[in-house]
Parts: structure tokens; sequence; C-alpha cells
């Protein structure tokens, strides 16, 4: 069987200082990334 790779390449802006404080920018961050 041939091995398939896939890349992904996530797009997203996160503007965690405007509107989250740090640790909900780090959970948005790490959500976006799930």
């Amino acid at each position: 069987m041939k091995k398939i790779t896939i890349h992904v390449i996530p797009n997203a802006h996160l503007d965690p200082v405007w509107l989250w404080d740090s640790r909900e920018g780090l959970n948005e961050g790490v959500a976006t990334c799930r």
C-alpha cells in the first residue's frame, strides 16, 4: 500500500490582547488548532 502524506495549513486571526485576557487567548488558540 502506498503511503500518503497530507499537509494541513490552518489559517486564523486571533487578537487575544484586544478581545480576551491571556488565559482566554491561549484557550482560543488551542481550540482553533484542534
